[in-house]
């Protein structure tokens, strides 16, 4: 159902095209179908073929070496006396000679030699080799001792000195006794073991060789390589020694000639029987393969005349189509070769000419892109060499501003460097904030007078230093109306300082400042100026300003950080004093304060009937304020011990409910008479807390009595205990005025009274919470204040629950 829908919906033409294309597509696949199967018929019958050829070449070497070896042995039929006449054996020598020139293969001569190794006849003669003894020769020696002939070679003939092939057979009498041994020489350098393989040759390229055991080729129908290693020597070598015969083709392994080129060749070999030696026909596969190819051909040429009809009715539309094809094709190996410079020009307004413009506009966004990548890669090496640069003078100005503690002694090597590190920098200004004065003021200078300029006071905003501390960054004024703009608003005070300051030096024409930027802003600025060319500062120079006044500003910090350590620890000292002081006077004034209040009390107690009404009232004045003298001398007592952490804790297992129970029982009657209520929230699973009960019960009395104190009559107070995580929860709450957020970081500090002390009915010493603070951390607890602000106050602490007896306490 889809496929008629589907062609109905296509126009005539779409269905001309779909329909030429589905019946060469059929005809195609099967011509090819055909002509692939007749192609490789035709080479398996053109390779075994060629290893037929290779076999019978072998068995006609074998045969012809055979007959002459035979034809040696039928003429090795002297006697032992006709080897020793004075006139030289006759019958021999025209043996020989007959031998030479009628046998025809023997080119490298013949020589006969006796059963001591004496050569004693050639053929041609040769005077310099009769008489010599050659039983040293391997093969020579071989066959006197083993009295079998054979075949050995390559050696070098006795009568020529060339390389060749020998034949051997011993002479025997007519006992059997071998007599002497006769010797055939095929000269391998002359072509007549080539003319035995001369007919092997096929065609024009074809050649055929003879390989020994060695790989070396021995004879060949194409001598240039005579005597070499052949190309395939070590698996030549394997099939002669297996009997092994191969047919293949090796494509790029072989020289052609003497030239340096590579070509794709045929190649039989068959190893002969009578010798390690074997036969190789090669030829070149076009030449060998082309009856297939021609068959091919007319193959391709028949289904080409079949679809004719087909192939002009669809060319039209085809070579709209293939042409720009192939010329993308074209385009897309030269982009991907790298070449992007050639422009594609296939055009039309389908959608191949639509592919086209697309393509020709990918190549010309790789071609910028490349060139975008090489400026990159030349920025890039620049950029290197110009950080090399900047950390060099950065590791000089760090190690500048370690060699001393003087800060202006600093400033100016440091503003030296930082000149020196910028060949277009002339002069140069280190610029302080001045919190006091609220003004930028000059530190130091290069290339300026200090005197005048440092009278100069720049208000944040102000020119190019004060603009440039205003905005927190680098800036960078590349122009002499760059660097007016942002002087204009000098006031004229400073610009006479300035221009004094500079005398004799011209206008600056560049300029480039970046901020001392600390923890908490900037502290100051560096400026550095040229007074030769616009535009001589860069914008990459502002990393490296940056970067050298961030090193400055460093030293500041620490110079600052080491000032307020040395007040830190000058008010860490005082304290320690004052702490010994106030243990000191609490010590001498506790004991005459007890007196008076004894004395007092018991003046009020004897005589009581004695004093009128203003005395009485004086006296219970003095009694109170002597208590109140009294609790606040223990209460500093208590702190300065505390603080010094000499407090023996007593430890030992307490039941907290009832501590908390009898401490709530001793405020009571405060808080009935402030009509105040008091709730208990303690947890029924509630563990014990080892801890001292006395140091415990102050806790609670100082938290109770500041809620107490500070919640208004009516209000309410509760106590809350629950088990935390190895430790116990206790938290304090009041309906009182809360504790505002700027005041509850000091809160738990020594005398401290906050807005709430103010609006109490009588306020405290300030002592209880940092007290209670202290005797908290001694049993290893914490305390802390809620969340509330506005409305009451819920202070929570810990203690252990239970373990060792020894706490973090403890002494």
């Amino acid at each position: 159902m889809f496929l008629p829908t589907f062609l109905s919906r296509m126009g005539l033409q779409k269905k001309i095209i779909l329909y030429v294309l589905l019946g060469m597509a059929l005809n195609l696949s099967f011509f090819t179908f055909l002509a692939m199967r007749s192609i490789n018929e035709s080479i398996s019958e053109i390779t075994q073929g060629r290893l037929t050829i290779a076999e019978q070449a072998a068995r006609y070497l074998d045969r012809n070496f055979q007959q002459s070896l035979d034809l040696l042995e039928r003429t090795a039929s002297l006697e032992p006396s006709d080897l020793h006449q004075d006139d030289g054996p006759k019958s021999a020598r025209m043996m020989l000679k007959d031998l030479y020139h009628y046998s025809g293969i023997f080119s490298g001569g013949i020589v006969l030699i006796n059963t001591g190794g004496t050569v004693l006849l050639t053929e041609p003669y040769s005077p310099q080799t009769i008489g010599s003894n050659v039983l040293e020769l391997p093969y020579i020696n071989t066959i006197l001792l083993s009295g079998r002939g054979g075949i050995a070679g390559p050696v070098a003939s006795l009568v020529n000195q060339r390389a060749a092939l020998s034949l051997t057979t011993p002479l025997r009498d007519s006992a059997g006794r071998i007599s002497g041994v006769i010797i055939g020489y095929i000269d391998l350098t002359q072509p007549s073991l080539a003319d035995l393989i001369q007919p092997l040759a096929p065609g024009k390229t074809g050649y055929a060789q003879i390989i020994d055991m060695n790989g070396t080729i021995l004879a060949s129908t194409s001598a240039e390589r005579l005597f070499e290693r052949s190309d395939h020597g070590g698996r030549f070598a394997a099939l002669i020694s297996e009997r092994k015969t191969m047919v293949g083709t090796c494509h790029d392994c072989h020289h052609v000639g003497g030239n340096q080129a590579r070509s794709e060749e045929l190649l039989a070999f068959a190893p002969l029987s009578t010798v390690p030696w074997g036969v190789t026909i090669q030829q070149s596969e076009e030449e060998a393969f082309a009856p297939t190819k021609r068959f091919q051909w007319q193959m391709l040429a028949f289904g080409i005349i079949a679809l004719l009809s087909a192939i002009l009715l669809a060319w039209a539309t085809t070579r709209s189509v293939v042409h720009p094809l192939n010329a993308l094709t074209v385009a897309a190996h030269r982009i991907t070769a790298g070449q992007l410079d050639g422009q594609l020009t296939v055009g039309g307004a389908d959608e191949i000419g639509r592919l086209s413009r697309a393509f020709e506009e990918m190549r010309g966004r790789l071609k910028r892109s490349r060139e975008e990548i090489e400026a990159w890669n030349r920025e890039l090496e620049n950029r290197v060499k110009q950080r090399t640069r900047e950390l060099a003078a950065l590791l000089e100005i760090a190690m500048t501003l370690t060699t001393s503690f003087d800060l202006e002694t600093l400033f100016a090597k440091v503003l030296e460097r930082a000149v020196d590190a910028f060949d277009v920098a002339d002069a140069g200004a280190l610029f302080l904030y001045d919190p006091e004065k609220e003004a930028l003021v000059a530190k130091s200078s290069l290339g300026y007078q200090v005197e005048p300029l440092s009278q100069a006071r720049l208000k944040p905003g102000e020119a190019i230093v004060g603009k440039t501390f205003q905005a927190g960054q680098a800036m960078l004024y590349c122009t002499p109306r760059d660097v007016a703009l942002a002087i204009e608003n000098m006031s004229s005070e400073n610009q006479i300082l300035f221009e004094r300051a500079r005398t004799g030096l011209r206008q600056p024409q560049s300029a480039i400042c970046a901020p001392l930027q600390a923890h908490d802003g900037s502290s100051g600025c560096l400026l550095l100026i040229n007074l030769r060319q616009p535009g001589a500062f860069q914008p990459e120079d502002l990393q490296l300003l940056q970067a050298i006044a961030a090193h400055i500003a460093i030293v500041l910090e620490n110079a600052r950080l080491l000032k307020e350590a040395s007040q830190a620890k000058a008010w860490e000292e005082a304290d320690r004093l004052k702490s010994e002081f106030l243990m000191a006077i609490s010590h001498d004034l506790l004991t005459p304060l007890t007196s008076i209040k004894a004395s007092t009390d018991l003046l009020l107690a004897e005589k009581a009937d004695g004093f009128s009404e203003a005395e009485a009232k004086l006296l219970h004045n003095i009694s109170r304020n002597t208590e109140r003298l009294k609790g606040l001398v223990a209460d500093l007592l208590d702190m300065a011990w505390l603080q010094s952490r000499q407090v023996n804790l007593r430890l030992e297992p307490l039941d907290l409910k009832q501590v908390i129970g009898d401490v709530s029982e001793l405020f009571k009657p405060l808080m009935v008479a402030k009509e105040q209520t008091l709730d208990l929230a303690l947890s029924l699973t509630l563990l014990p807390v080892r801890a001292d009960r006395r140091r415990v019960e102050q806790i609670l009395t100082n938290l109770l009595s500041n809620a107490h104190r500070y919640t208004p009559r009516g209000g309410s107070i509760r106590i809350a205990a629950h088990a935390g995580d190895g430790d116990i929860i206790v938290q304090v709450s009041d309906t009182g005025p809360g504790i505002p957020l700027a005041e509850r970081e000091h809160i738990f500090m020594k005398f401290y009274r906050g807005r709430r002390a103010k609006t109490a009915p009588r306020g405290g010493t300030g002592l209880g919470l940092s007290i209670a603070k202290a005797i908290v951390e001694l049993h290893g607890g914490r305390i802390w204040l809620g969340d509330e602000t506005e409305q009451g106050t819920t202070i929570f602490f810990t203690l252990p629950q239970g373990g060792d007896d020894e706490s973090p306490g403890s002494r």
